[in-house]
């Protein structure tokens, strides 16, 4: 038997808030809260896959992520990673740059500085 669409979505909703809280919800919810933060004042160079930092400059993915575990080493490479690709789709990013045109515009997302 198949659940109707909006049943199907209240299940869906219902699922979100359960994970919200959680844990694990709790946690990336944190997470997400500090990065935005954080990212307030960034910039994204497209071209070189950069991020500039305020105060830090032009750093590519992975040295983004070295430079905020400096700040919150609580939160895990992947936490960082999925929530600074998120924000670059998000349209933070210049003309809502897409994951996988970040990923492959120049290689690997850990090339440079």
């Amino acid at each position: 038997m198949r659940i109707p669409s909006s049943q199907g979505a209240e299940c869906r909703l219902d699922g979100f808030f359960e994970w919200m809280d959680s844990p694990e919800g709790g946690q990336a919810i944190e997470t997400l809260g500090n990065l935005l933060d954080l990212m307030e004042d960034v910039q994204v160079d497209p071209n070189q896959r950069k991020l500039v930092w305020p105060d830090a400059g032009p750093l590519n993915l992975q040295h983004s992520i070295a430079h905020i575990q400096k700040r919150y080493s609580d939160f895990s490479v992947e936490e960082i990673e999925e929530h600074l690709l998120w924000w670059i789709e998000s349209g933070y990013g210049p003309d809502n740059c897409s994951r996988s045109k970040w990923m492959s515009s120049k290689g690997s997302p850990s090339m440079g500085r």
